[in-house]
């Protein structure tokens, strides 16, 4: 579009809570072309009532013509033939319609508009809801070139009769019933309970083929692109009203609510074919009048599970598939993200992932299949929003029975302020309480004394080594200042005798505190060409000859611009990062302090028993993590951890040596100066995310896997097939498995090692336990601790007094898997037993779409898990999961030296699986982790420094800060 026809239509950009309206002009002619008006209007003041139209854009390149405030104006085909079939022919209709509302080339102003969408179609008169032409399944050009046809609405109240009429008349003579109109009087019938009898008695009379016709008119409809899109999930569920144009008709949105329940009774009437349209349009109807009474009864819904749930809606932004549901979330979680049409669609990715940790602290967003995405520019621990999320996945997402990480908490940072308010937070909540006691019982473990004073003293040490930088700071920014005023008089004010004084004051400088061993920060980028570059000048001697005079003159000539370059963005990183030793002076330093003070208070308290066979304790006290994210942001000059311009950015944690961000490259001498800065960012790596996790075991083994539970023959066989090489793996050695990590078929059972295997029960009640995810369907009526209700039944976790029937259960699944029962399981004997279908409806949740696996050291024990997932992945505990996870060990990534400082190991994230880690073979009934003596809590850096805590931790999971990339 040119931008001065752009400005002719948009004069100014839209100011806070303004909005624009369409005055579609009346036309008595079909043919006469379109012609539109631009209003301006503020949500706050007085609002004439509008419509806004909710339709599927089309392709963007192929376009039609209206008339735009007198201009010439291209929109996409479809919409132009909405406002064909909208226009009336005597009075002027107001719209919002966004591709004319909103200036498209703005992006300031589309994310601002997108803000306000919910509202927009929360206040109109009524949602028009575009279908398309009724002909064409694709949009078609030269809708004006039609023969005008009549308009036809139905209202859902008696004055519809008259449509109802001259359907029977058409139903009783035999006439083809193929026509919108017979399929939109069919819907009317079916809406009314006086009128859906009397269709079923002329049905019976022999005319099952008209219905076969109507129904593939309905299908038509339903496989319009509007019902695939994203955005149109907002514009229908919060709309009060709703109107459904298809072509020249128009019917109530209610009018197909009150159809569904006698569309699904109808299906018994008509072939299998028309049988499957009815429960398509049940189904599409259903979601969405469900969330429609979802919004009004709760107001939203949790922003994960609704990306969850419309992932598979088209967008033609893929940023949209998250901003377009933005308006449907529940209160306590809007603000996770705002829209944003300036950061690219990987930025937006990763800023609603960590949006997620950090506002829900758990890690629920990594629950599914993570491998599976369409992108290859996100990390493993961003999911891909564009990609479908697995249906399977999703139910199981729901499941909240679970939570092995038993009370983990984490926090996700991005600066040092957090960091340190974190800290301090959870120690003086904890010194508190001891103050206010009356009596000294419940003290903390003596051997926290050591790691109080050792803690002290490092954070002693971390501040005094700020202290220093920023002396080391100020020193070079005062040798660059005075450098530049000079640099910038003529070549003869230079001698070489003042530049080789700058050479030794740049190096006195930056060995005041070893520079280059222990300050690595952008500074050092252009100290070492700084430094190369003046003994490149100064190479001639000292200038007292002729010849070196004139050498000496002829360098710093043809080299000064660059010096002077260097120096000059040398300053300016010494400005930047004293302002932040400031404001780390400001915010950090004050509460560094506290904590040291706390440390020495805190120290009073211990006296406790050592527990050196327990770690009661230290779940007790260092149950709250700290995840940390880093990323290079492409847009500045030098590599940062994102924080806000108010924070400090984190680099460091207690226990390593502070320093400040190193630049993206080392820069050469013989570099240009002015390069792509997309090349200065080579080598900075991913952005990562550096978290603890407790390591389960390694995976040795991974079976096939189970797709879908709708072939059930093809299911049985893959069940079989887990359950033969659990009650085998006793027996196996590493020999008898194949580089693909499956049992090789040319070893025979009496070859193999007899070694001692675990009894009949105890091996049924491990692999049953497996299978169902530890876990039954209970009806939601009947048990209090079911959990996301799905058809009247949920999830809960297996009791003791449920093991009985589990092991009749799993007998009855030995016995079906046997090849002579296959045939029997499909025709009703699974799914069907009153008394079995708990389990067997777990079993279809657990393990449809997973993959079995065996992991462990010594013992190899049975999970299920994502189907990407592969050998030597690992199994791990994540503060604030409810399930294991498998993570993939990343050896060949390259981070940056700065992100190293966050963990040496590096792993992607692959999804969520069930793992039966216990090492019981019993069922014991589900008790909430014990409740802390002590509130509060201590950082986790101060465990390293617990004297013993390697024999305290011995033989128990051991968390480990990695990276995740």
């Amino acid at each position: 579009m040119d931008p001065d026809s752009v400005q002719d239509v948009y004069d100014y950009e839209l100011r806070p809570r303004e909005i624009r309206l369409v005055r579609l002009l009346p036309s008595s002619q079909w043919t006469d072309p379109i012609h539109c008006t631009l209003s301006c209007h503020f949500l706050d003041g007085p609002l004439p009532e509008y419509t806004a139209l909710s339709y599927a854009w089309g392709r963007a390149n192929v376009t039609d013509e209206i008339f735009l405030n007198g201009k010439p104006w291209p929109i996409t085909v479809n919409l132009a033939n909405a406002l064909y079939f909208l226009r009336d022919p005597t009075k002027i209709l107001l719209f919002w319609i966004d591709a004319l509302c909103i200036n498209q080339s703005n992006p300031r102003e589309r994310a601002a508009q997108v803000r306000l969408m919910r509202e927009i179609y929360s206040i109109c008169d009524t949602v028009a809801v575009y279908l398309g032409d009724g002909i064409h399944h694709r949009p078609q050009k030269g809708i004006a070139r039609r023969p005008d046809v009549a308009r036809i609405t139905f209202s859902n109240d008696p004055r519809d009769l008259v449509h109802i009429d001259a359907f029977w008349d058409a139903l009783s003579a035999g006439r083809p019933l193929k026509s919108l109109f017979h399929m939109f009087c069919l819907l009317r019938i079916l809406s009314s309970a006086d009128l859906f009898p009397i269709l079923i008695t002329k049905l019976d009379g022999g005319k099952n083929d008209a219905l076969d016709q109507i129904l593939e008119a309905l299908r038509m409809m339903l496989t319009s692109t509007w019902w695939q899109r994203i955005w149109v999930v907002q514009e229908m569920v919060v709309a009060r009203s709703a109107v459904i144009q298809y072509g020249p008709f128009s019917v109530p949105w209610d009018m197909l609510v009150a159809a569904v329940p006698h569309a699904s009774l109808l299906g018994s009437a008509t072939s299998s074919d028309g049988a499957k349209v009815l429960a398509y349009f049940v189904r599409h109807v259903e979601n969405f009048e469900n969330l429609r009474k979802q919004w009004r009864s709760e107001g939203g819904a949790p922003l994960l599970s609704l990306l969850q749930h419309f992932s598979a809606r088209q967008a033609t932004d893929e940023r949209d598939k998250i901003f377009a549901l933005l308006g449907l979330v529940r209160e306590n979680q809007r603000g996770f993200v705002e829209p944003s049409y300036v950061d690219d669609v990987p930025r937006v990715y990763r800023n609603l992932a960590v949006a997620l940790l950090h506002r829900t602290n758990d890690v629920s967003l990594w629950r599914g299949d993570m491998a599976r995405k369409k992108r290859r520019d996100l990390p493993s621990w961003v999911p891909d929003w564009s990609a479908v999320f697995d249906e399977s996945d999703r139910r199981r997402a729901q499941v909240t029975c679970h939570d092995v990480s038993n009370g983990w908490e984490f926090i996700t940072v991005r600066s040092m302020t957090a960091y340190w308010n974190r800290v301090y937070f959870g120690m003086r909540k904890l010194s508190t309480w001891f103050q206010s006691r009356e009596t000294t019982g419940d003290l903390l473990p003596a051997q926290l004394v050591v790691a109080f004073e050792q803690y002290g003293r490092e954070i002693a040490s971390f501040e005094a080594a700020w202290l220093i930088i920023e002396k080391v700071l100020k020193k070079l920014e005062a040798i660059y200042q005075s450098w530049l005023a000079r640099l910038d008089g003529s070549v003869e004010h230079i001698t070489w005798q003042q530049l080789n004084h700058l050479r030794d004051a740049h190096v006195s400088g930056a060995v005041y505190w070893h520079f280059e061993q222990r300050v690595e920060w952008s500074l050092a980028g252009y100290y070492h060409p700084i430094l190369e570059l003046l003994d490149l000048i100064l190479s001639p001697g000292h200038g007292t000859t002729e010849d070196e005079s004139s050498l000496f003159k002829e360098l710093y000539f043809r080299h000064r611009n660059k010096l002077q370059f260097l120096l000059r963005k040398a300053f300016r990183v010494c400005e930047q990062y004293l302002s932040l030793a400031s404001l780390y002076a400001k915010q950090c330093s004050p509460k560094i302090l506290e904590i040291q003070t706390l440390c020495h208070t805190l120290k009073e308290y211990c006296g406790g028993p050592e527990e050196d066979s327990g770690d009661r304790w230290v779940q007790a006290l260092f149950w709250c993590s700290v995840a940390v994210y880093g990323e290079v942001d492409e847009r500045q000059e030098f590599t940062t951890l994102t924080a806000r311009p108010d924070e400090v950015p984190i680099w460091n944690l207690p226990g390593q040596v502070p320093s400040l961000p190193p630049p993206h490259r080392r820069i050469k001498l013989d570099d240009e100066i002015f390069s792509d800065p997309a090349e200065r960012n080579n080598g900075s790596g991913p952005p990562v995310l550096s978290i603890e996790i407790m390591h389960i075991g390694r995976v040795k083994l991974v079976g096939q896997r189970l797709m879908a539970w709708s072939d059930q023959g093809s299911a049985f066989d893959t069940l079989t097939l887990w359950i033969h090489t659990s009650r085998q793996l006793p027996t196996l050695d590493r020999e008898w498995i194949d580089h693909r990590g499956h049992v090789r078929r040319d070893i025979s059972r009496r070859d193999r090692q007899e070694t001692p295997m675990e009894s009949v029960h105890e091996w049924s009640l491990r692999t049953a336990r497996t299978l169902v995810g530890d876990m039954v369907m209970v009806s939601v009526e009947s048990d209090a601790q079911a959990t996301q209700a799905t058809d009247q039944v949920a999830p809960r976790r297996l009791k003791r007094s449920d093991t009985a029937r589990l092991l009749r259960w799993f007998e009855r699944i030995l016995d079906l898997c046997k090849s002579e029962r296959r045939e029997a399981a499909k025709v009703g004997d699974f799914l069907e037993n009153d008394e079995m279908k708990p389990f067997d409806q777990a079993l279809v949740l657990v393990t449809e779409g997973r993959v079995a696996f065996w992991a462990g050291d010594h013992i190899w024990r049975f999970g299920l898990g994502p189907g990407s997932m592969a050998v030597d992945d690992v199994v791990a505990i994540m503060p604030g999961g409810r399930n294991h996870m498998i993570v993939r060990p990343q050896p060949s990534v390259v981070v940056s030296e700065f992100v190293r400082a966050f963990g040496d190991e590096k792993f992607a994230v692959v999804g969520d699986c069930y793992f039966d880690a216990s090492g019981k073979a019993v069922i014991e009934d589900h008790v909430a982790a014990p409740e802390s003596p002590w509130p509060g809590w201590l950082p986790q850096e101060m465990l390293q420094y617990v004297p013993g805590i390697e024999k305290i931790m011995e033989g128990r999971p051991w968390k480990r800060r990695v990276l995740l990339v």
